[in-house]
């Protein structure tokens, strides 16, 4: 998926994933380095978009017996 967010405004990204066992851990990244600042479990949330914050962010959902994975790709403009 792509998202665009105008430079200076915010855009929350949310994801949920199912399984069994239920409970789940998520991981951020962009462009493959960990994003730990504006991540928080199943929601990023960039406040005053900037230039810096364009790139492929991927959440990743783990919990005992696997894990899933869903990438967006974020335009700032």
């Amino acid at each position: 998926d792509k998202v665009t967010v105008v430079e200076k405004q915010s855009k929350v990204l949310q994801v949920k994933a199912k399984g069994n066992p239920d409970k789940m851990t998520y991981k951020w990244t962009k462009n493959g380095s960990p994003v730990t600042s504006f991540a928080k479990g199943p929601v990023l949330n960039l406040t005053s978009a900037t230039q810096d914050d364009k790139g492929r962010y991927e959440c990743t959902a783990t919990n005992d017996v696997g894990s899933t994975s869903v990438s967006v790709d974020l335009d700032v403009q």
